[in-house]
């Protein structure tokens, strides 16, 4: 194991182009912080641990909260130590130049030969090298924000809604939760909050951050509301400003790192397993049925499981998460991997793609994708052919 938890440099924030350069020890709260300094901010996953690596979250492809087309491929440039021990770097980093003498502004992603470099190592897990830093998109701070929230009882209810929005190109910030997760994030003390606000809360909701820049605040203000109007007036749905309560408080909370702990998913038993994976609209309510079969099959409660659905690239597709409270110390369980195993499986079946194996579910998804996973293999043996980054638990075994 390699531990790059103390590089944690920021080497540049590039404000005319809206890009930040950084190391892999550099975390979420770190990164923002920067950031605000210079009036920009990242877009980051859905409430992010302070100190996880947000050079991870980019190259593992986590899906950010603001699902537009320019925010799908977060990283512009990016440096790797190979294997081989030679030095990598993509897109118009790739020159011949040093970084002190190069004259490159580092957010071309394309390089010499039009390809895309950096999309090869994204989602390897560290089996393909060691990258030293990425510089990865940023945008402008918002000068006026508003949160607006949607109620839903089913997930089949939170599509068609979210879908219309994401068609409008309206808003930043938009995702749905279902009523463990949300609960898990507003309560301010578990023990005493958590199952009375659950309880008040709908079984879905979706969250939407409308927001301006400074160019003529008012009129992209004044468009997207009339724009949100009209949809909740065809889809006859319920709108609500803020969100029990609480307005500039959320928006400030979900554009950042979770600060507290314990972690908002572990709050429960302590630790939690994410399955996740990517779906067309069509079919996210039937992966979201063939996933409680499972856990019934099992014995889990439907009730404690936290879920999270987030449109990508305008809703052309969907993330779905579900998150399973567990022990710390139940991760080798042979119960919990039969279920993980058997979750991916059903699944797929359903149409969910898992583009992003990870843990004790990832040798079936191997298993599901012979194709793609001797793709990998090839790609391993071109760049570690003496398998020197190779892992038990890595890709490409």
């Amino acid at each position: 194991m390699i531990d790059l938890s103390e590089m944690r440099t920021i080497h540049n924030v590039d404000t005319r182009n809206r890009a930040v350069r950084f190391e892999p020890g550099v975390g979420w709260a770190q990164l923002q912080d920067e950031l605000r300094k210079h009036g920009l901010k990242a877009s980051n996953p859905l409430l992010p641990h302070k100190r996880q690596s947000a050079l991870s979250s980019c190259l593992e492809k986590e899906p950010m909260l603001i699902p537009m087309f320019e925010y799908g491929e977060p990283i512009l440039t990016m440096e790797m130590v190979l294997p081989s021990g030679d030095v990598f770097r993509t897109g118009s980093a790739s020159g011949p130049a040093g970084m002190k003498k190069t004259k490159a502004d580092l957010v071309g992603q394309e390089g010499p030969a039009t390809m895309h470099f950096s999309r090869l190592f994204q989602g390897a897990q560290g089996t393909l090298g060691i990258v030293t830093w990425i510089n990865v998109k940023a945008e402008t701070l918002p000068t006026t924000q508003r949160l607006f929230s949607i109620p839903c009882n089913t997930l089949e209810e939170v599509v068609s809604p979210v879908c219309r929005i994401q068609r409008r190109m309206i808003g930043k910030e938009c995702f749905a939760l279902n009523n463990h997760h949300l609960a898990s994030i507003l309560c301010e003390n578990r023990q005493d909050d958590f199952t009375k606000l659950k309880k008040d809360l709908p079984p879905w909701t979706i969250i939407l951050c409308l927001a301006a820049g400074p160019r003529l605040p008012e009129r992209k203000m004044e468009y997207q509301q009339e724009a949100l109007a009209d949809i909740v007036k065809e889809l006859g749905i319920t709108l609500q400003e803020g969100l029990a309560g609480r307005g500039s408080q959320l928006i400030a909370l979900f554009q950042g790192p979770w600060t507290e702990d314990p972690y908002w998913k572990h709050g429960l038993l302590g630790d939690s397993l994410d399955i996740f994976f990517v779906t067309t609209r069509n079919k996210v309510s039937q992966c979201e049925s063939s996933f409680h079969k499972v856990l019934e099959e099992y014995g889990y409660a439907v009730e404690d499981v936290g879920k999270y659905v987030q449109p990508l690239e305008y809703g052309r597709v969907f993330h779905v998460e579900f998150s399973i409270p567990v022990r710390p110390d139940s991760r080798q369980d042979g119960e919990l991997k039969s279920l993980s195993r058997k979750a991916v499986a059903e699944i797929s079946k359903q149409g969910g793609f898992f583009s992003r194996p990870q843990g004790i579910w990832a040798e079936e998804v191997f298993k599901l994708c012979p194709s793609n996973t001797a793709a990998q293999k090839t790609m391993k043996k071109i760049l570690d052919k003496n398998n020197i980054m190779h892992t038990e638990e890595g890709l490409c075994l």
